[in-house]
């Protein structure tokens, strides 16, 4: 959403949860969005940063912020989000994985085993509420 934004588009609707059947599905459209994200953000030079971004909310609000400040909002709101997903692993008994930054500084950034947070979540029902989006996974999802 928020680099399609950046790059003067404003998406109107939220992606649909019937687009990603599977966890394998949610993966690989997460692995395309970084890819293109780490694109767009080593293209970028300094004036760019400071540049005025122009776009229209999912709720029909305009809003014109440099987008310096847009990309810190995203740091900042996939912070909340993290403090979200963490609470409701806690709540299904799931020890969550570190979402520190300077632990995943020193990790590089990468998991060196992805499927090491997934293990426990087998055989449980997980319901994530994001907005007006609930995405409902059964664990036992070949893709974990």
């Amino acid at each position: 959403m928020w680099l399609e934004r950046w790059r003067g588009r404003s998406p109107q609707t939220l992606l649909a949860p019937e687009e990603f059947p599977t966890l394998a599905a949610l993966s690989q459209r997460w692995e395309t969005v970084e890819r293109e994200m780490r694109e767009y953000v080593a293209g970028l030079s300094e004036e760019a940063l400071q540049c005025p971004v122009t776009c229209r909310s999912t709720r029909g609000q305009t809003w014109t912020f440099t987008l310096w400040l847009m990309m810190l909002h995203l740091l900042h709101h996939q912070s909340y989000h993290r403090g979200q997903v963490t609470t409701l692993l806690r709540q299904l008994g799931i020890q969550p994985p570190k979402v520190d930054f300077l632990d995943a500084h020193e990790m590089g950034f990468r998991s060196r085993d992805p499927q090491r947070f997934w293990r426990p979540l087998r055989n449980k029902r997980i319901t994530l509420a994001t907005g007006p989006i609930v995405w409902q996974m059964a664990a036992s999802d070949p893709g974990i």
